[in-house]
């Protein structure tokens, strides 16, 4: 079962992040330039400018007050580079004695998500938010997770949020470690966020990104329709069952019920293979088995995945790119924009799945579940009919 579980999980270059499939690698990093753009803004600076992205209509009203405002984001998340790829060597050195060995991947927060928390928590500052440079860890079982966070925790102090133990409402398990890393800045330190969880925490997680992403739901933020998030809470219950392979309980029973239930009726397995059928992938530009930087672009509108590459010595001209697309993508909501680090688009789709609207992991899992539910609910057909509403016509052909 377990192996079942990783399937998917391949390597897929030096720098990679988000997806159950994805492993880090930092070998280049030491010898990359941080990106970081002149001039430097103050904290203060940084600070007016979260402020001034959240003012309604901004970008029609002050377009160039806009433009400084996004310059001063993108300033102060190049300034967690350092300390990312810090954390991203230490999670390294604390996993190397593991048997079976992690995939860890970075990244950092796109601006739309950056405002798009900043709307959601208003008395939060963007020079003090906690999750611009984010490292996650892929394990095998939630055993693993709790080794790797032991490790960690031997080599610095983290605040902990412990998902697992404490799930979240929307279904979401994992476990958070935040912890102060060193800048390029002499003396200076920025909180990166370190996410470990299980392959199959991070498939549920993957498959919420897809549907937030093509159906414009904010799931995430506990913002989606009312079905959906009943199905991915309930999903991420009977998943954590698995992932400990403790599904002999009347419990898992009758969630793996609920959750076959609302797949029917959200048709997710024929969402998703939609979803991922109707994407078409634009052709590669990159040079294969070269290291460099991807400006990856989806409009969910056209249907389509594009990517311009950037070999390493133009991280400048990378950033300055992803600067001018992101600001195009605050206007137009059918665009995504992600800078990311690997070395061929076929290692960006199994790197970033989401973006890809490739959810075979988590639909391998939801048909475990979904058979489960009809092996040991054998009326679960009249259940499904009765909740659509047939009752009252089911009465009526009896009488």
């Amino acid at each position: 079962m377990k192996e079942m579980f990783m399937r998917g999980v391949v390597e897929t270059g030096k720098l990679q992040r988000e997806r159950d499939s994805e492993r880090l690698c930092t070998a280049l990093n030491a010898v990359i330039q941080p990106m970081i753009p002149a001039p430097a803004y103050s904290k203060s600076a940084v600070k007016r400018a979260g402020e001034t992205l959240l003012i309604d209509n901004i970008v029609a009203t002050d377009p160039e007050r806009h433009l400084e405002a996004l310059k001063a984001l993108s300033y102060w998340r190049a300034c967690h580079l350092a300390p990312l790829d810090a954390a991203v060597r230490e999670v390294e050195e604390a996993v190397a004695g593991m048997r079976r060995a992690p995939i860890v991947a970075k990244r950092l927060k796109r601006a739309p998500s950056i405002i798009s928390k900043l709307q959601r928590y208003p008395k939060m500052d963007l020079q003090n938010m906690q999750d611009i440079g984010g490292c996650r860890v892929i394990v095998r079982s939630t055993k693993h997770v709790h080794q790797v966070r032991r490790a960690l925790q031997r080599r610095r102090a983290y605040r902990i949020k412990d998902y697992i133990k404490n799930p979240k409402e929307d279904g979401y398990r994992g476990v958070h470690l935040i912890g102060k890393f060193p800048g390029k800045e002499p003396g200076s330190k920025y909180h990166i966020e370190i996410q470990v969880r299980t392959a199959i925490q991070h498939a549920w997680a993957t498959a919420v990104e897809i549907i937030d992403l093509f159906t414009r739901q904010h799931l995430k933020a506990n913002l989606g329709k009312p079905d959906w998030q009943e199905f991915f809470c309930l999903a991420g219950e009977a998943l954590a069952a698995l992932d400990r392979e403790n599904t002999e309980t009347e419990r898992h029973t009758e969630v793996c019920t609920e959750v076959l239930r609302l797949a029917n009726r959200l048709n997710v397995i024929n969402r998703f293979a939609m979803f991922s059928s109707s994407l078409r992938i634009l052709e590669e530009k990159g040079v294969k088995g070269v290291e460099g930087y991807y400006l990856l672009e989806i409009n969910t509108k056209k249907k389509t995945v594009g990517g311009t590459f950037f070999p390493i010595a133009a991280h400048e001209a990378a950033v300055d790119s992803y600067l001018q697309r992101e600001r195009a993508s605050l206007k137009a909501p059918e665009l995504v924009v992600a800078l990311v680090s690997t070395d061929s688009v076929s290692g960006l789709q199994e790197a970033y799945p989401n973006y890809f609207a490739d959810s075979a992991v988590f639909v391998d899992h939801l048909h475990t579940i979904m058979a489960r539910a009809k092996v040991t609910n054998p009326n679960w057909i009249t259940r499904f009919f009765l909740d659509l509403g047939w009752k009252k016509e089911k009465r009526q052909i009896q009488e």
